[in-house]
Parts: structure tokens; sequence; C-alpha cells
């Protein structure tokens, strides 16, 4: 491996997701403290304690972007603990680097790797059948992904 290059963008969540943690850790504590009259809420209290956690935990992530010489590997982090490789991708494969400006351009299957901001999406489906666009709708998620590509991938077509 000549090259090697990462970059980490952290997941922020919606204000609809914090809106539905707030609710759901609010209710919890409502069940608990309405337990201490009408025990049978404590078994309502524990699973909505569960549901808040696990949901807390859904929204603290990460992605990151790992650019070896021949191949760009995503991976998704969880709470810094847990990694899953979304997408591995071989620089030979992606004839074209485009921002998205329209998602009614988009033919063919898709592989989307984040519902936030920054997005990065693959079709599956281009020239000769193989995957061949890779698509940012971030300019900023773009640009950072294009200056540290490896020397060779940067030779790519480019489309602003």
């Amino acid at each position: 491996m000549d090259g090697f290059n990462e970059i980490s963008f952290v997941g922020k969540p919606t204000s609809k997701q914090k809106m539905i943690r707030i609710t759901l850790w609010a209710a919890a504590f409502g069940c608990l403290v309405c337990s201490i009259l009408f025990w049978p809420l404590l078994l309502a209290a524990m699973i909505l304690f569960a549901a808040a956690y696990f949901y807390s935990v859904k929204l603290d992530y990460e992605y990151e972007y790992i650019f070896s010489d021949r191949d760009l590997s995503i991976d998704r982090i969880i709470q810094k603990a847990k990694r899953k490789t979304m997408v591995l991708v071989p620089f030979a494969e992606i004839e074209e680097i485009r921002v998205l400006n329209n998602p009614k351009e988009m033919t063919g299957g898709m592989l989307c790797c984040n519902e936030e901001d920054p997005k990065i999406e693959l079709i599956c489906h281009g020239k000769q059948g193989k995957r061949s666009y890779l698509i940012l709708d971030c300019e900023n998620c773009r640009k950072a992904l294009f200056y540290a590509m490896p020397k060779k991938a940067v030779g790519l077509k480019y489309n602003r």
C-alpha cells in the first residue's frame, strides 16, 4: 500500500431525532414516578428506559472514509466501539465523481450509507453493469474526499 488517508464525519442527530430521544426519556421517567402509585407501570418504565437507551446509542455514530491506493472503504462507527464496513469500492470501478444536484438524476439501484449530511451514494448499475459513479450530495464532503484521495484516484473524471 503506497498511500493511505482517513477522514471522519461525526453524524449529527436531526431535530426530529432529538425530540424523539427527549420524549422517550421523559416518558420513562414519568412512568417511573407514576409507578410509585400504580406499580404495574414499573414494567412500562423499564421498557421505555431500554428503548430510550438504545435509541440514544443509535444516534451516536460517525462515518469514516478510508482511502488506500486501490480502494475506498466506508465504515460506520457506533459509540466508538462498534465498527461496521458499509461499502468497499475499488477505485478501478469508479468512473466519475459527481455532486448530486437533483435526486432525479440518479438511475439504477443505489446504496445509501448515511441518511443525514454528508451522504454518499453509490450507483450500482452504471456503465457496463458495474458500480461506476461515486455520488456525493454534500459539497464540503466532496471537497474533503476529493483532496484526500490518493494521486492515482484524482485522475478520475470530476463533474462539478
